[in-house]
């Protein structure tokens, strides 16, 4: 990802604390685990989780289950749970997965069902809310950090919420439901079609894997440095580049982040080869209006250098754009076809030939 959300974002997690609190007292055995419920939520919130019957039927039915299974089943329903709470401490590949015990489909049903009703409580208990504007606030830039393209939109009730998505899907980790620490803001595509169900901590082989920490520190970097201008394939007869999308950072979470949301395929097929005619006609049009065309590579290189610093913004709200200029600096500069490039961008920049480019393109 391409930044993280602030931690801080996680600490109103009293809901989960509570329901986590009262499933350890029915998977230690306790005979009675719902006798004083409440007493496992804040004071102040008591009243709030009373006048939701939902929530205690759910709880019901979890423990009417829970006291049919032997002791050693509860044990492991109990390291399962705790296990798929360990955060972020479970994103390391290292660190063992408890699984589920089988023959217990009417328990887990039960369990989904708790964590499901749970979760449409964020909204009314105003916990979502809350979290979405510390993350809001504390953003280098209103988009998806797990994408960079999509926007967040501000946290105003007239406009309707982002995705908070289960970072570790909940139809895989339901014990982790409203656990704070894996629900995250998204744009709808990167929690939609792109990531959706996918299991964060295996890929598709079932192979444990490295993922980023969603309010830690790592994160990713994106570079286009070593794309190929005039190599790739031809778009409304607009040759582009044969794009190179390097993605830094810690090798394997940056494999996994690229292979839950796609980002690799997005960035050239929604952003790159669609915007990238018209960053250029828009440079032209720079050049032509406010500049001097270039005659030669150092003419063309200090171009590009005054349009990176007038026109285009550090950090993320231009930064595919962004890099795309700083790969044809460098193509010109250094690039195994400098030269076909320089000329390309010569003429392209051309009152005389690159007037005929734009048009061709209105």
């Amino acid at each position: 990802m391409l930044f993280c959300y602030p931690v801080e974002a996680t600490y109103e997690n009293w809901l989960h604390d509570g329901l986590i609190a009262l499933l350890t007292r029915m998977f230690n055995g306790d005979d009675n685990p719902l006798s004083d419920w409440l007493e496992e939520f804040p004071a102040h919130k008591r009243d709030e989780v009373k006048n939701k019957s939902s929530l205690l039927e759910a709880l019901q039915g979890v423990a009417d289950r829970v006291a049919h299974i032997p002791g050693d089943d509860r044990a492991a329903f109990l390291a399962c749970m705790h296990a798929q709470n360990d955060i972020p401490d479970i994103f390391d590949p290292g660190v063992a997965l408890a699984e589920l015990p089988d023959g217990y489909d009417a328990l887990v049903a039960c369990i989904k069902t708790l964590f499901h009703t749970a979760f449409r409580m964020l909204t009314p208990f105003k916990i979502r809310d809350r979290q979405y504007a510390v993350i809001y606030e504390d953003l280098p830039a209103r988009i998806c950090a797990f994408c960079g393209i999509e926007p967040l939109t501000a946290p105003d009730p007239a406009i309707p919420r982002e995705s908070l998505d289960h970072y570790l899907p909940f139809a895989r980790y339901p014990f982790a439901g409203v656990n704070m620490r894996n629900l995250v803001p998204t744009g709808t595509k990167c929690n939609g079609p792109h990531k959706h169900d996918k299991d964060t901590l295996r890929d598709a082989r079932s192979v444990r894997r490295r993922c980023f920490d969603p309010f830690g520190e790592a994160n990713a970097t994106v570079s286009l440095l070593n794309s190929r201008p005039l190599e790739g394939g031809t778009v409304k007869a607009f040759k582009l580049p044969e794009w190179q999308i390097d993605l830094a950072g810690d090798a394997d979470a940056v494999s996994t982040w690229d292979a839950l949301y796609d980002i690799k395929t997005r960035y050239q097929l929604n952003i790159l080869d669609q915007e990238l005619r018209n960053w250029l006609d828009h440079f032209a049009n720079w050049v032509a209006r406010d500049a001097v065309p270039p005659t030669s590579r150092n003419e063309l290189v200090t171009l590009i250098q005054r349009y990176l610093h007038v026109y285009i913004q550090e950090g993320f709200a231009d930064f595919l754009k962004r890099q795309v200029f700083i790969m044809l600096k460098h193509q010109c500069q250094v690039g195994p076809s400098s030269d076909r490039v320089t000329n390309w961008l010569i003429t392209l920049l051309s009152p005389e030939t690159g007037a005929a480019i734009i048009e061709e393109s209105a």
